[in-house]
């Protein structure tokens, strides 16, 4: 491959080590190796089976049913938060800020473009992609263009996302017929069509990150994009393909939500801080260059078992959040030091 021009914004980090502090005791080694063994993608599902046991014993109800709930309310973050992640994996402080509204405006596109006839699902489908891939273009040409930090281009194209979604919306005289909605509220093998929608997305997005010579730029890229760029990775490319996928991603589902539950202002307002906390939670370095796609399963399932927990519990809006972010500090906590130890 045909690399790019050099990145000259940072010189490459030569890491090195005290040699007495790499001295550790056998009762340190121990517990290192010990959380060595544990992959960053496994805590949060530990968490979760243990906020899963603690939601039994208050509410009293069958753990399959609160699981399947879980993963029912799930699926459609674990769509969009791939994109998320793949987007953090490429370091530089990069966030995709415009998802939300993203999701709502493709919403509106696909259910504009059904216009009440389900045979115009193609159709709906096509409008969607292509609407999520123009955003993501956007957001790459304004952060490569003008050399705007990414949280700053994408917030910017937020606010513009959310006036066209504004101008859809006065267009829409029609919704989302029965048909598409049941399908999508329908079980295959006693599971939602929904989670096996997240399953096959996922799937597909791990394997793309772990065998494919973009996904292998794109961890190059988080690492230090002066060494892709040596290794010989189109790392500005790379970067920009990440920004399209994300807006792919969360065009696909902001569609599952509206033809679920119909287009409406605000629709991906829930998932402007969850699409990151996912990422995070599922064991993926914020600063990029490592990603886990299992741990957005467990990352999501955790935040909803964190909210079921909360409204088990009977607490008032106020002390939910409070409990949540508590929660969610103590998880990342436990798992940040289990990283410094190993």
């Amino acid at each position: 491959m045909t690399p790019d021009a050099p990145p000259t914004d940072a010189p490459l980090r030569i890491r090195t080590s005290d040699p007495a502090a790499a001295e550790p005791t056998a009762r340190g080694e121990r517990t290192g190796e010990a959380f060595r063994r544990v992959p960053p993608a496994a805590w949060p599902l530990l968490a979760s089976v243990v906020l899963w046991i603690v939601i039994w014993l208050i509410a009293g109800r069958g753990l399959p049913g609160i699981a399947a709930g879980a993963l029912d309310s799930s699926s459609i973050l674990i769509v969009v938060g791939l994109g998320q992640l793949i987007v953090i994996t490429t370091g530089n402080a990069n966030i995709d800020l415009s998802i939300p509204s993203t999701m709502t405006l493709a919403a509106y596109v696909s259910a504009v473009a059904l216009d009440g006839d389900a045979g115009r699902v193609p159709i709906a489908v096509a409008a969607t992609i292509a609407c999520g891939a123009a955003i993501g273009l956007v957001n790459a040409l304004l952060i490569r263009l003008f050399d705007l930090p990414a949280i700053i281009a994408t917030m910017a194209v937020a606010f513009i996302l959310d006036s066209l979604s504004l101008r859809l919306s006065e267009e829409l005289t029609t919704g989302i017929p029965p048909g598409i909605s049941s399908v999508l509220a329908s079980h295959t093998l006693g599971v939602l069509n929904l989670v096996w929608i997240a399953v096959a997305v996922s799937v597909a997005g791990a394997f793309v990150l772990a065998r494919t010579t973009w996904g292998r730029c794109l961890s190059g890229i988080g690492q230090d994009r002066r060494v892709a760029f040596f290794a010989g990775y189109r790392w500005r490319a790379g970067e920009a393909a990440a920004f399209v996928a994300s807006g792919v991603l969360a065009a696909v589902g902001g569609l599952l939500a509206g033809w679920d539950v119909g287009a409406e202002i605000g629709l991906g307002a829930p998932y402007l801080l969850s699409s990151v906390a996912v990422v995070v939670l599922g064991g993926t370095l914020i600063t990029g260059g490592k990603s886990y796609v299992l741990g957005l399963w467990g990352g999501a399932v955790l935040l909803s078992l964190i909210l079921t927990l909360v409204i088990t519990m009977g607490l008032s809006t106020a002390y939910q959040n409070i409990t949540q972010g508590v929660l969610i500090l103590v998880i990342l906590g436990i798992s940040s030091r289990a990283r410094r130890a190993a």
